[in-house]
């Protein structure tokens, strides 16, 4: 496998060749690599929120069990 050169069937345009290709191509590659980053980014601040939330509430309840039972 080292010998063999592994390729992808679609290579993100690098800004040197917009010129010979459009601004067209280098924004649908921006699109490309930019659209999945930024949904994942967004979709791990929401678990972070989530999971911020829901502990902040299982913390508060069991203060107020403790306060109560104590």
């Amino acid at each position: 496998m080292p010998d063999q050169r592994v390729t992808l069937p679609w290579r993100p345009l690098p800004p040197i060749g917009a010129g010979l290709f459009g601004t067209r191509w280098l924004w649908l590659a921006c699109l490309w690599i930019g659209l999945p980053l930024t949904a994942a980014g967004m979709i791990g601040a929401w678990v972070r929120r989530w999971i911020e939330a829901s502990t902040a509430s299982r913390h508060a309840f069991r203060f107020r069990c403790r306060r109560i039972h104590a």
